[in-house]
């Protein structure tokens, strides 16, 4: 569904400033500081199958699990975060504005993107490699710089 220009034009600019305002680390305190059991539950509603979710909270074994995977997938707070607040911002100005069928359409996406959200706002990384779904609480600096080895 195409959504009419009125419409982004009167939406982009909230967003806009919700999303210059924006902060990691404040911006919804409800979903900060979840224990590492509701982020391992997001985790499992994020994936669609069945997938092993391990925490990972030691530089070394994270540095491993880079080093051993022939192609992970790699979300990084650094890298994704951006994409998804600005969708979900988008999505929940929008949602009053716009036809039903749309929304229809884009709440099992938003759905998934919001749980990615509130689970880059809790932890520094996701690595995907196979079946198994790492949770890195911490990045040490390197999960990104590891990445290159993969970048075009």
């Amino acid at each position: 569904m195409e959504l009419p220009r009125e419409l982004l034009d009167k939406i982009i600019p909230s967003v806009h400033e919700l999303f210059k305002n924006y902060k990691r680390d404040n911006f919804n305190k409800r979903n900060l500081n979840m224990d590492k059991e509701r982020l391992i539950e997001l985790a499992h509603n994020f994936y669609d199958e069945e997938k092993e979710i391990r925490w990972v909270e030691d530089i070394y074994e994270v540095k491993g699990i880079i080093d051993k995977s022939e192609k992970p997938w790699v979300y990084h707070y650094s890298l994704n975060l951006n994409w998804v607040v600005f969708f979900t911002l988008f999505v929940e100005h929008i949602g009053w504005d716009v036809h039903r069928e749309w929304m229809t359409e884009v709440t099992p996406i938003y759905t998934k993107t919001l749980h990615l959200k509130w689970l880059l706002e809790n932890i520094d990384g996701i690595i995907e490699d196979g079946n198994v779904v790492y949770l890195v609480k911490d990045d040490h600096n390197f999960i990104k710089t590891k990445l290159d080895k993969w970048t075009i």
